[in-house]
């Protein structure tokens, strides 16, 4: 083992992180791929136990010193800029990073990052979500699919309650997803599992702010005491087209609910957020009259808007269109882009480079559907041909690839 560590590679992650997912895979994080022979959160292991197997300790050990680790790929292949975001989080907000020597041991006793995603439990059916994210989808695919097993979240077979004593006292940043945390139980067990001292603790939480109400109490209040909170709010459209990509979503309520947080901050200055626009063939035409809602109905500046590029289901995916489709959206951006923020140009502008930089290549020969999809329109009364083009359905019908984006 060399006495230097490569910050080229380094993740603070692979040493500090946990994240299990709802299968209970255990991982440094969430755009972590898998290891070759996974790791599991089981009866019997403890977290320490699980993040101190010969798995981790190979992984901190190549990107200790230089190398590349499959399960890294979003990362080292631009996918996604998570290692240097956390490096730099962890930099900037804590003093996990003051010294870099210490991770040159490759076993840890601390967690200084979790994101712990034990629940499926939701109350949207988001149209490119699916069970193992959602529970809600599940009363659909019973109804479509006569042999439908249920994806069981197991994360009530595990004391994962008993087990985090070990670890909350070094940690530094929690992350909620879901499911949707508002509606778990177990967000707001971890949270008082935390107790009164989390004044140095910051907390992230991804929701599409359906409620703001749990058990009687109101949910935002348990958010006052971290050192910084921010919500990472979920929207894809208002009206029809927000209703359709998100079912269960509903405008005005959601712009209620925004209002309310958006009060609530005011008065927490520790407190911010900031809205998640996926970008899918079902809205991306809808993208600059989205910013000019919230600027016009909620007086949302679009710089609090992030963008994320949909890969899967891959006929969902812009990147699955037509090239001359994605060139008349690519001119469609440019003609607009500079009427917005920096940080929206820069952000679209990824967005033309990402889907315009994916070929075909890979693509298997056999045709497929959108079968599914349409079932799911069936059953809810909808239809996706309302906001794509017959033409691009058509395209959309043929295209199925290993690896979109």
């Amino acid at each position: 083992m060399n006495s230097n560590i490569n910050k080229d590679t380094f993740c603070a992650l692979s040493h500090r992180g946990l994240h299990i997912d709802s299968k209970m895979n255990v991982k440094p994080c969430c755009v972590f791929t898998n290891f070759d022979t996974p790791v599991l959160y089981e009866q019997g292991k403890s977290i320490l136990d699980c993040i101190n197997t010969d798995q981790f300790k190979d992984l901190r050990d190549k990107l200790n010193n230089g190398q590349y680790h499959k399960g890294c790929s979003n990362c080292f292949n631009g996918r996604t800029n998570y290692r240097t975001d956390i490096n730099q989080l962890f930099e900037t907000q804590s003093d996990v990073l003051d010294e870099y020597t210490k991770f040159l041991n490759l076993e840890t006793t601390e967690v200084n990052y979790i994101d712990m995603r034990i629940s499926n439990k939701c109350n949207f059916k988001c149209i490119m979500c699916c069970d193992m994210y959602s529970s809600a989808w599940e009363v659909d695919l019973k109804k479509i699919n006569n042999g439908y097993v249920p994806f069981n979240s197991v994360g009530m077979n595990v004391d994962w309650k008993d087990h985090f004593s070990e670890i909350k006292k070094s940690i530094k940043f929690i992350y909620f997803s879901g499911g949707e945390p508002f509606i778990m139980d177990e967000t707001f067990e971890l949270i008082d599992l935390l107790g009164d001292d989390v004044k140095d603790t910051s907390i992230f939480v991804n929701t599409n702010l359906s409620t703001l109400s749990y058990k009687d109490r109101y949910v935002l209040d348990y958010f006052k005491n971290f050192k910084k909170v921010v919500f990472h709010i979920s929207c894809d459209g208002f009206g029809e087209i927000g209703e359709y990509i998100r079912y269960g979503f509903k405008t005005e309520k959601f712009k209620n609910n925004l209002s309310k947080l958006l009060e609530f901050i005011d008065d927490n200055s520790q407190i911010d957020y900031d809205i998640t626009y996926s970008l899918s063939v079902i809205n991306v035409n809808n993208v600059f009259e989205f910013l000019d809602t919230l600027k016009r109905d909620l007086n949302i500046e679009d710089s609090k808007v992030n963008f994320q590029t949909v890969g899967s289901p891959h006929n969902l995916s812009v990147a699955s269109l037509s090239n001359s489709e994605k060139n008349r959206i690519t001119e469609e951006f440019l003609s607009k882009i500079d009427n917005y923020s920096e940080e929206t140009t820069k952000r679209l502008k990824k967005f033309i480079e990402t889907i315009n930089s994916t070929t075909n290549a890979d693509f298997f020969d056999e045709n497929i559907d959108l079968g599914l999809i349409k079932k799911v329109d069936n059953l809810r009364g909808n239809d996706i041909g309302k906001f794509v083009s017959e033409e691009n359905l058509e395209y959309l019908k043929i295209i199925k690839s290993k690896n979109i984006i």
